[in-house]
């Protein structure tokens, strides 16, 4: 299921909740559990609230990740060991197996000591006790790691093992189920109701998440019911509640079946996570990757005939989020994602107004080729013009509302470019454009003469307020050297100083049309630090040469590579790699290797260290950011010669490791392409290369020796189109690609 919450690339946890054998225990170091309460007898799908209590003899030997998100956020630090073997279960474990995934979360670092480091857990998280009876209970965990070396804290080797916990779990009486889901829906409810009328605060946010744990632990029934229609789309934190609470439910039937009443309610919106839980739940056990593979697809087209049927049946803000779940899992045809009828796209186009921001975003964003149409004019005339003025410009509420009449415009002058333009020329001439020319930069002017008077005067009186960036982003879109003497007092007086994204366009801007000009103002930028000066040194380089090439670029980044800040070293380096041309390969090699013999022996003052203040962390990373640049550059090809060449140079287990993967990968043949698509950009990933898009690509093939052959990898739905184009051209190169 192409479910927007898991399509991102993401890694796939199996979390298994037993070990074979024990591991060996840290002997300076400790954990002990204990229930939160201090109780050891629950009732079973009762909420068994844990304290791991983290301590250390050792003082600042050892780093410990808070983390405490739940398994849907990568949370594999603990192991539960329970005996006996039977009478218990792990609730997501089908799930997990089967290909779920997680996505990442947070976590603060924390040093032991003698004081504990306490982590809240909830034992049913990960253990559902299904009889009742006398359990022991022992957790493995590997949240911590020690300080020294290069190790991260999913890479620990150090195991914490727990003293033993005793519970006792005994039978859960139907009045103490019934009271607890009552008290759960009634909190639940009275929440939903008082948040219509206002944004929910902070703590009716928390106490909804804390109801829905009850409901998704209790395990009855009526808690799998209750979870279903709460299911709403409405809150992506509540509904993974909802949702992993139907994948561990042991009444599975019953979900379905709840989920299939409410995909043709009137009332009850089918998001498109209510469509993807239902798909999970509607999966076989103990099948093949293949057949459930084609059973999945089956699933697929199964929910989305019911949705398209269930269509005429939802009215007012179920209609609308449902006619958008159809548009988030349209098919595939002719490997481009399929539009859909234009029955449902003036349909999505009359409900538009009731859909939450972010999926009004996500349509004219990401699924416009879907639903681009006529249909949508009055919607896009009217989101593009619409103007609001917010006090603080960056606050989530004014991004959202920019965001959205920005994509509105876009669109808009796609489907009627005469009459947009005059809005986008009004915008560009505000004293405070509300839109870089990440929007506004839409027309084909290569420059727009009769705009930039104002431009430089309103770029000139704005200095200090809100909207600069956006004036200089213009500036270097669209003016010419005319106004290049208004601009250049500005420059002197600000540059080194401005914040970064001002600075970048503007010194760009002087790039474009006189780089004799422009030459000293950036050597300025980039010799500034200091007190007074916004250290955008550290990222000049890569953010101009985003907006402007030239030779004076990669002449100042040469130069830069020497700089006495790492940190300047280490961007001058990563624009050369991405822009800088053939003739610098020798430059990057000579400065890798007058930073190897500055710091060999040295590797042991590269880490990171908890509190920041590792002097030489940067010097580290300049290292790496040096193979990176000779490993990844655009203009050349860094085969298994330069890269061993590259594996002399390393210093520190990080670096060496990375360049060893990198050999390895090489080592492998045939040489894997492999191909996938998000939305409409296309990725391809070759060794240790990566593009996105076919031009791009084919330039990077070119670099390879003639003889040389690969093999193709994709699920990507248009996979043959794009392997038949792929394979013609290395034909033609002298290469070859097979399909495997």
């Amino acid at each position: 299921m192409r479910h927007s919450l898991f399509a991102l690339i993401c890694l796939v946890a199996i979390l298994s909740t037993t070990f074979a054998v024990t591991p060996q225990q840290t002997q300076d170091a400790w954990l002990r559990v204990q229930t939160a309460s201090g109780k050891t007898q629950f009732q079973i799908g009762e909420i068994i609230p844990l304290k791991l209590s983290f301590t250390s003899s050792a003082a600042k030997k050892y780093q410990i990740s808070m983390a405490t998100y739940d398994r849907s956020g990568r949370m594999n630090y603990e192991k539960f060991l329970v005996e006996p073997e039977a009478g218990w279960s792990d609730p997501l474990r089908s799930y997990f197996v089967s290909g779920g995934s997680s996505i990442g979360g947070l976590a603060g670092i924390q040093l032991l000591s003698q004081e504990p480091a306490i982590i809240q857990l909830d034992l049913n998280e990960w253990v559902r006790f299904d009889l009742p009876g006398k359990y022991s209970l022992r957790i493995v965990s590997h949240r911590v790691a020690e300080r020294e070396g290069n190790k991260s804290l999913t890479e620990s080797d150090s195991n914490f093992i727990s003293n033993e916990l005793q519970l006792t779990i005994v039978p859960a009486s139907k009045s103490w189920q019934d009271e607890t889901l009552k008290k759960a829906v009634a909190t639940i409810d009275r929440i939903k109701s008082s948040s219509s009328k206002t944004a929910p605060a902070v703590n009716q946010a928390t106490a909804d998440q804390a109801a829905l744990k009850v409901l998704r632990y209790l395990g009855t029934e009526k808690a799998v019911q209750e979870l279903a229609r709460h299911l709403r789309g409405e809150d992506s934190h509540t509904d993974f509640e909802c949702m992993f609470g139907l994948f561990g439910s042991p009444y599975r039937d019953v979900a379905i079946n709840e989920m299939n009443r409410l995909l043709v309610a009137p009332d009850h919106p089918v998001s498109s996570t209510f469509s993807y839980a239902l798909c999970v739940l509607m999966r076989s056990q103990n099948k093949s990757p293949e057949e459930m593979g084609e059973e999945e697809r089956k699933n697929q087209e199964i929910i989305r005939s019911q949705l398209l049927d269930a269509v005429s049946r939802k009215r007012g803000k179920a209609l609308a989020v449902t006619l958008n779940t159809i548009l988030e899992t349209s098919g595939y045809k002719e490997g481009k994602p399929e539009p859909v009828s234009d029955q449902i796209a003036s349909q999505l186009a009359a409900v538009f107004d009731q859909l939450p921001i972010e999926k009004q975003k996500e349509i004219l964003d990401s699924k416009w080729d879907l639903i681009k149409g006529s249909a949508f004019l009055p919607i896009l005339r009217k989101y593009a013009q619409q103007y609001k003025e917010f006090a603080v410009p960056n606050e989530m509420n004014a991004y959202d509302s920019l965001h959205l009449s920005g994509a509105a415009l876009r669109r808009w002058y796609e489907l009627e470019p005469d009459q947009a333009r005059a809005v986008v020329i009004q915008e560009i001439t505000r004293p405070k454009p509300r839109y870089t020319a990440a929007v506004l930069g839409i027309l084909p002017d290569r420059t727009l003469p009769e705009v930039e008077q104002v431009l430089a005067d309103n770029f000139v009186k704005q200095q200090g307020s809100d909207g600069v960036e956006n004036l200089a982003s213009l500036l270097q879109r669209y003016a010419t050297d005319a106004v290049l003497p208004q601009v250049l007092p500005v420059v002197d007086k600000h540059v080194g100083k401005w914040a970064c994204a001002i600075q970048a366009p503007a010194l760009a801007y002087l790039l474009r049309v006189n780089p004799e000009v422009a030459k000293p103002r950036i050597e300025a930028a980039m010799s500034a630090r200091g007190h007074g000066y916004s250290a955008c040194n550290h990222s000049l380089l890569t953010g101009m040469g985003a907006l402007q090439q030239d030779p004076v670029l990669e002449e100042i980044a040469v130069s830069g590579l020497d700089d006495i800040d790492p940190e300047v070293a280490s961007n001058a380096a990563s624009f050369l790699s991405s822009y800088g041309s053939p003739d610098i390969e020798e430059k990057l090699w000579d400065r890798l290797i007058r930073w190897n013999e500055k710091w060999r022996g040295k590797e042991d003052q590269f880490p990171f260290v908890s509190g920041g203040n590792n002097p030489n962390l940067w010097q580290g990373y300049l290292g790496l950011n040096l193979a990176q640049a000779l490993s990844h550059a655009r203009s050349w090809l860094a085969d298994e010669s330069r890269l061993r060449r590259l594996r002399q140079l390393a210093l520190g287990a990080s670096m060496q490791d990375q360049v060893d993967s990198l050999i390895i990968t090489w080592e492998q043949k045939p040489w894997a392409i492999s191909y996938y698509r998000l939305g409409d950009q296309q990725f391809f990933q070759l060794l240790q290369y990566r593009a996105n898009s076919l031009k791009s690509f084919e330039e990077k093939l070119k670099q390879f020796a003639k003889g040389s052959s690969f093999i193709w990898t994709s699920s990507s739905e248009d996979h043959k189109k794009v392997f038949k184009e792929l394979s013609e051209f290395l034909t033609s190169q002298g290469m070859k690609l097979s399909n495997q």
